[in-house]
């Protein structure tokens, strides 16, 4: 792996503990919201833990072509 693998690797992971934290936050939200509110926090808090899944999946991926190279890698 080079190091540039590893650092894209890095900051990927650290995308999802990002959208991890703002799922958790979310969902803390939903339990002190107005009722009315805390169907809109919680469905934010499924929504970030999607992303957190799908950039944990994009993590692992062995992408062949790099669009922003323009080639492959």
């Amino acid at each position: 792996m080079s190091v540039s693998d590893s650092v894209r690797w890095g900051r990927v992971m650290t995308l999802a503990k990002q959208y991890k934290q703002l799922a958790s936050q979310a969902l803390a939200r939903a339990r002190s919201a107005k009722s009315g509110e805390q169907v809109e926090w919680q469905r934010l808090s499924e929504l970030y833990m999607q992303l957190a899944e799908q950039a944990e999946r994009n993590a692992r991926k062995d992408a062949t072509n790099d669009p922003i190279l323009g080639r492959s890698r």
